[in-house]
């Protein structure tokens, strides 16, 4: 008859010296859990909250963040989990707002345009009248910057057709470098130091500040909400 093996080594599989009557304990380390994919796009006008976004992303550690740029227009929510935008959103699109913090659109200009021509009433005529004296710049229709001077300082009226347009807020920034005479409108994040910037007066500086806000299809949960709840604390 076949001997049986000790029962050290029927238990133990691995050990091979009878003595041995019991293994080794082994302490079981759970592994980390994989991050939850977490898609944020932002409007150009937001460009440059790109850094503040990685800095929350690396915050959040059960999140692996995804950033595109997608125009105001391009809220899909089966695209991206969260769309910031400066500005309020259409009320027809149902969502949930998230308020992260503000920012201003201010007027800027080429140097050798006189600064006693850039208070509002002035920037007015300039935009819509055909004979204006200075050259203007404005975003596409339905860019969220766009849509809030057309409506405070335009007071509704249309840009002349000599107006022109830049893509994003880059391109105003380089369209007004490269043009004497030039007149736009950018967010206050993307001002450079070099670049004439008009001061509003009180009533139309409030009426250009907007709120930074997070769309979302749903109440913001979890570590979506902690993501948020980092942008909140950073932006001003």
């Amino acid at each position: 008859m076949r001997n049986l093996l000790p029962l050290s080594l029927v238990v133990c599989g691995m050990l091979f010296t009878p003595a041995l009557t019991a293994c080794s304990g082994i302490d079981y380390i759970e592994p980390p859990a994989m991050p939850r994919t977490l898609s944020v796009s932002y409007t150009p006008a937001l460009g440059w909250i790109a850094e503040d976004l990685n800095r929350c992303a690396l915050d959040t550690l059960e999140i692996a963040l995804t950033v595109t740029e997608a125009p105001a227009s391009g809220l899909d929510f089966g695209a991206a989990e969260a769309y910031l935008r400066l500005g309020a959103t259409p009320e027809a699109t149902p969502h949930t707002a998230t308020l992260l913090g503000y920012e201003s659109i201010v007027v800027i200009a080429h140097p050798d345009v006189s600064p006693s021509h850039l208070e509002v009433i002035d920037v007015n005529i300039h935009y819509t009248h055909l004979n204006a004296e200075y050259q203007t710049w404005t975003y596409p229709p339905g860019d969220e910057l766009r849509v809030t001077f057309d409506a405070v300082v335009l007071k509704g009226a249309q840009p002349s057709p000599h107006t022109r347009i830049a893509p994003h807020p880059t391109a105003m920034l380089e369209a007004l470098a490269a043009n004497p005479g030039s007149v736009g409108y950018i967010s206050e994040h993307w001002l450079p130091a070099d670049v004439q910037s008009a001061d509003p007066g009180l009533e139309y500086a409030q009426a250009l500040r907007q709120p930074i806000l997070a769309i979302t299809a749903t109440e913001p949960q979890g570590s979506t909400r902690q993501f948020l709840a980092c942008l909140q604390n950073a932006l001003p």
